[in-house]
C-alpha cells in the first residue's frame, strides 16, 4: 500500500500524517505524524472526510491479524501435546503390539479385527483426547474448531503410514463412519487439494 495522508486526532490534538506499512506493529501498518512520530494506528481516530474507511480497515486487519495469532498459538499446544497419553502406562504396552496396522488398509475388515486387541488402549484414548469424534457423546457435533483441524491432520499423517494410504480415501470412509456433513466433507477434501496432496 502507497503512503496515504491523513488527518488524525491523537492525544487530544488534530494532527496530520501518513499511514504507510510499518512492520514493528502488529499487523504491519502505523501512523507517522508531520512530526515524525510513529504512532499505532490503534492510538489514531480518523477524522478526515477523505479516505474515511482506512483506519477501520487498517484496524480490522489488525485485529483478524491478533486473532490467527491467538488460534495459531493454541494450536500449536495441541499439536504439543498430541498423543501423549499413547506414551502412557494404559496405552503405550498395547500400541508396542499393534505395528501391524500400518500394513493393513485402513477401515478394511482386517484392520478393524486387529483393532479389537487396541480396545483397553483405545477406549483410554478416546477419552483423554478430543481430536477424535469418540471422546464426545454427539461425536464431531460437539467438537470445536480447534478438534476438527487436529483430527484433519491426524487423518493426513496416519494415512502416510500405511502403504495405500490415502487422506482422499479416509475422508470418504470417516464421512460415513462419523455421519459427517456433506460441507465438512468437502471443506476437507478442498483443503488437502489446496496443499497439493495427490490420490
Amino acid at each position: 500500500m502507497e503512503p496515504q495522508e491523513i488527518k488524525v486526532l491523537y492525544k487530544g490534538k488534530i494532527r496530520k500524517g501518513v499511514i504507510k506499512q510499518y512492520s514493528i506493529y502488529s499487523g504491519g501498518f502505523g501512523v507517522e505524524l508531520k512530526d515524525g512520530h510513529m504512532v499505532h494506528p490503534n492510538d489514531v481516530e480518523l477524522i478526515s472526510e477523505e479516505n474515511n474507511s482506512l483506519i477501520d480497515t487498517i484496524k480490522h486487519k489488525i485485529r483478524i491479524k491478533q486473532l490467527i495469532e491467538l488460534f495459531v498459538q493454541k494450536l500449536e499446544h495441541c499439536s504439543l501435546i498430541h498423543d501423549n497419553s499413547k506414551l502412557s502406562e494404559e496405552e503405550k504396552p498395547y500400541f508396542d503390539n499393534a505395528t501391524k496396522l500400518r500394513d493393513l488398509t485402513y477401515g478394511s475388515p482386517e484392520y478393524k479385527e486387529a483393532l479389537k486387541n487396541l480396545k483397553p488402549a483405545l477406549d483410554h484414548h478416546y477419552k483423554n483426547n478430543s481430536h477424535h469424534p469418540e471422546h464426545f457423546l454427539n461425536g464431531i457435533n460437539n467438537m470445536d474448531l480447534f478438534d476438527v483441524v487436529e483430527m484433519f491432520f491426524d487423518w493426513k499423517a496416519a494415512s502416510e503410514r500405511h502403504g495405500d494410504g490415502d487422506i482422499y480415501k479416509s475422508i470418504q470412509y470417516n464421512h460415513k463412519r462419523y455421519q459427517m456433513s456433506n460441507q465438512l466433507t468437502s471443506i476437507f477434501e478442498n483443503t488437502a487439494k489446496n496443499f497439493n496432496w495427490t490420490k
